[in-house]
């Protein structure tokens, strides 16, 4: 009976992804700091895609007589920090898979 419960849980791929999110969240309730420290990468990565989006929409609203090259600077600042939160999140993610 047990082998063919397992038989048809393992056959249902909606039930595989469901139990293999499950397991990933109780492992990650031993590493708190990990699952803070994606939550708050994840957070400051939004804020910074909204900090990018305004910024662009400025720049397209500029008149032609005033230059860009302030807004441009600040943009790259933005996408050289919105590249470091993408790494620090993905290897924060990488860490909550490890055992």
């Amino acid at each position: 009976m047990v082998i063919a419960s397992l038989k048809k849980i393992l056959s249902t791929p909606e039930w595989v992804n469901k139990a293999v999110e499950i397991y990933h969240k109780e492992r990650l309730k031993n590493k708190p700091v990990v699952v803070h420290g994606l939550k708050l990468a994840s957070d400051e990565l939004k804020a910074l895609e909204r900090k990018q989006n305004n910024l662009i929409g400025r720049i397209a609203e500029l008149p032609p007589k005033v230059s860009a090259k302030p807004f441009y600077k600040q943009l790259e600042l933005i996408q050289v920090q919105i590249e470091e939160k993408s790494r620090l999140k993905e290897n924060l993610q990488a860490q909550s898979f490890k055992p």
